[in-house]
């Protein structure tokens, strides 16, 4: 079993973690701005999901930006 503590506090990226498989818990820290999560899963793929999500709101951003 391993332990993953990110520094992702927001619900978006405990909804998208939450779909991985093996996940045992998922635990967030709002005052450090920490999300754990343990379970039988892999490290790069927790930190992928996470990075997907943050480019995908970046482009959201930018494409409402250049519509204005």
């Amino acid at each position: 079993m391993k332990k993953v503590v990110l520094n992702k506090g927001k619900q978006k990226a405990m909804k998208a973690v939450s779909g991985l498989s093996g996940i045992d818990s998922i635990a967030m820290e709002m005052k450090e701005k920490k999300l754990t999560v343990i379970g039988d899963i892999d490290p790069v793929d927790v930190v992928s999901k996470l990075r997907k999500m943050k480019a995908r709101r970046k482009e959201r951003k930018r494409t409402q930006m250049n519509n204005r």
